[in-house]
């Protein structure tokens, strides 16, 4: 089964937090604003059903199926650490 990972990037002020979703290819499927880590787990389908939106970018990428994995910190990701160029990284800090 395929594996999009849905992490998140950088807090902002008020507790919002930008999201990735990621295949295993390290292509970009989505990103989102949320005002939680909760909705931000929600917003990009790692629990409850994923919107359309983003289950029809998920959908073109793996027409044969796919698994949302949550990663709480992408630098503790082995398969993300290898995927994501270290210019281009995302940061929580």
């Amino acid at each position: 089964m395929n594996t999009i990972y849905v992490f998140p990037v950088t807090p902002h002020p008020m507790g919002d937090c930008t999201y990735r979703a990621v295949a295993e290819d390290g292509e970009d499927l989505a990103a989102q604003v949320s005002s939680s880590e909760d909705w931000g787990r929600r917003d990009l389908g790692v629990e409850g059903e994923v919107s359309q939106y983003y289950k029809d970018k998920y959908t073109a990428k793996y027409p044969h199926g796919y698994q949302v994995e949550y990663v709480p910190d992408w630098r503790t990701n082995p398969a993300l650490v290898k995927l994501l160029p270290t210019e281009n990284t995302p940061t929580a800090d």
